[in-house]
């Protein structure tokens, strides 16, 4: 994912990411730019939840690594509620029809034995 899009997440999200240099989220987003906007909404969503909670219970809700396996988005937490496992789920449901390049809708294909899901001109260029 790009620096900008990364920052972005990072300053708007800041309970959510406050400990980033402790946990996998030091080594960013590894996927592509398409699910940025699953990523960003899940994230805010979240971030509203826990910037309402006391002060205590906050440094408890942190991402803990957001990355793609199995072709589709994982959005792990260090600690969750039901709430926020919904917005996880949702985030991740739709993940699955999403093009991880260009955020256009896209399926299921397997590249060079690797699952990802694509829409059918980024299917194109990673087949190059």
């Amino acid at each position: 994912m790009k620096k900008e899009f990364e920052q972005k997440l990072f300053t708007e999200c800041p309970n959510l990411f406050s400990d980033r240099s402790k946990t996998l989220m030091r080594f960013g987003f590894p996927n592509g730019d398409g699910w940025f906007d699953l990523i960003y909404k899940a994230s805010k969503k979240i971030e509203a939840i826990v910037s309402q909670m006391p002060i205590e219970e906050r440094n408890n809700y942190r991402a803990f690594q957001i990355k793609e396996k199995f072709g589709s988005l994982r959005f792990y937490m260090s600690t969750q509620n039901e709430e926020i496992d919904n917005i996880i789920r949702e985030a991740e449901q739709e993940s699955i029809k999403t093009c991880q390049q260009c955020g256009k809708s896209g399926e299921f294909v397997t590249i060079n034995g690797w699952r990802q899901v694509l829409c059918s001109n980024c299917e194109k260029e990673k087949r190059k």
